[in-house]
């Protein structure tokens, strides 16, 4: 569980799913660490590598760090907001159930995760980022991006809006706010689908504006997001 003890600044207002989401990929992304069976276990010889290496990789691999804290809160035994930082501390005994090996053997330095935190918030939208990786797939943006493409591709071809919307089964106004993701800079789409992109463009963003229909407007225009 978090730690409320010292209660960061903005904790009541952290986003619970978000928050989940980044502590389920900190842990999983740590128990990938090709180094860390080594650094885990005091005295380990290396015929026992490989073994436990395979149970510490099936126990990543159980983790869904997008979907629910489930697949990860027995490994939780504590997560502590410090400023700038989040300090998560994984389960000994779930580490030793997991490996079978004794509780003893296990480094104490090698379950502590220190991570960055940061809560970066646009209007009533919030975002938590753990690490320095800040690469946030928006699933419902990137599909935005590949279906605004598609449409621009049918009218190219002579679909009216209309004949459009009646085909997709939604309405001229969504093709219309929609569209304009097929007119991006490449940069920026490639940012799109790769995660990059600035935290606050959102496909809701999007819907409440024109989009620049030159390149070096758009970029100027989302580097201030």
């Amino acid at each position: 569980m978090v730690d409320t003890k010292h209660k960061h600044p903005d904790a009541w207002r952290l986003p619970a799913r978000e928050l989940e989401i980044g502590i389920g990929g900190a842990i999983r992304l740590h128990l990938q660490k090709a180094t860390l069976i080594t650094e885990l276990i005091k005295d380990i010889t290396a015929p026992e590598i490989p073994a436990l290496q395979d149970k510490l990789e099936a126990l990543a691999g159980r983790i869904d760090a997008k979907g629910s804290a489930d697949t990860w809160a027995h490994l939780l035994r504590r997560a502590k907001l410090e400023p700038g930082a989040i300090r998560i501390l994984i389960s000994r005994q779930a580490l030793s159930e997991a490996l079978g090996t004794p509780k003893e053997s296990i480094d104490p330095q090698a379950r502590t995760i220190t991570t960055s935190f940061q809560l970066k918030r646009r209007g009533v939208e919030a975002k938590i980022i753990l690490g320095a990786a800040t690469v946030q797939l928006d699933p419902i943006l990137a599909q935005n991006l590949l279906t605004a493409r598609r449409w621009y591709a049918a009218i190219k071809a002579g679909s009216s809006f209309g004949d459009l919307a009646k085909q997709e089964g939604t309405s001229v106004n969504r093709i219309r706010q929609i569209i304009g993701l097929a007119f991006l800079a490449p940069d920026l789409m490639e940012a799109i689908a790769a995660g990059r992109q600035p935290l606050g463009l959102t496909s809701e963003w999007i819907k409440r504006r024109s989009l620049p229909l030159t390149w070096q407007d758009q970029r100027a225009l989302i580097a201030d997001l």
